[in-house]
């Protein structure tokens, strides 16, 4: 295991909220991202079975994606005096980024977009709420993160598509 000498992260994130009206709420992010190693010539190879030592140096370090984005519209809706439509919809963006820190190429999550959802009703009184909630009804793979393990690459995936019947309730105030 090795330390990078120098590396460099810089970029620019804007994130944001805007009340449409008294039901609808839109939020939304972007992020830019150029995170490199500067100089790091003593790295572990991808394929240690023919080199041990690499240099790394000006290539991008790992779980950075150039580029990541997110926009929410969440809705909040009387249907009468003490019931209320509750929902939202999240889509979620990335550009590729290395899942490894010796930077192999098997070792890459692809670009990938994502989108989650609910809808319910609640007490207008937040005592109480039903909501069905989908995450990454997509379906997509996202690879989280990879090791080597002898030769091969031992892989951790995000949540598949994953759909939850959620009910809650407040005792007391």
């Amino acid at each position: 295991i090795q330390n990078a000498a120098e590396s460099t992260n810089q970029g620019l994130e804007i994130d944001g909220r805007w009340a449409v009206n008294d039901w609808l709420m839109l939020s939304g992010s972007v992020a830019w991202l150029d995170a490199e190693y500067k100089k790091f010539d003593s790295a572990s190879c991808p394929n240690f079975f023919e080199e041990t030592v690499c240099d790394f140096s000006g290539k991008t370090l790992p779980y950075s994606p150039d580029f990541s984005s997110s926009l929410t519209a969440d809705v909040f809706s009387p249907i009468t005096e003490t019931l209320s439509f509750v929902g939202g919809l999240t889509w979620s963006y990335s550009t590729e980024y290395f899942t490894d820190g010796t930077l192999d190429p098997f070792a890459i999550q692809d670009s990938y977009s994502k989108l989650s959802g609910r809808i319910g009703i609640a007490a207008t009184d937040g005592q109480w709420s039903l909501t069905l909630i989908g995450k990454n009804l997509t379906d997509e793979a996202i690879l989280d993160v990879t090791q080597p393990l002898f030769g091969y690459y031992l892989g951790y995936t995000n949540m598949p598509r994953t759909v939850t019947l959620q009910g809650t309730y407040h005792f007391g105030n």
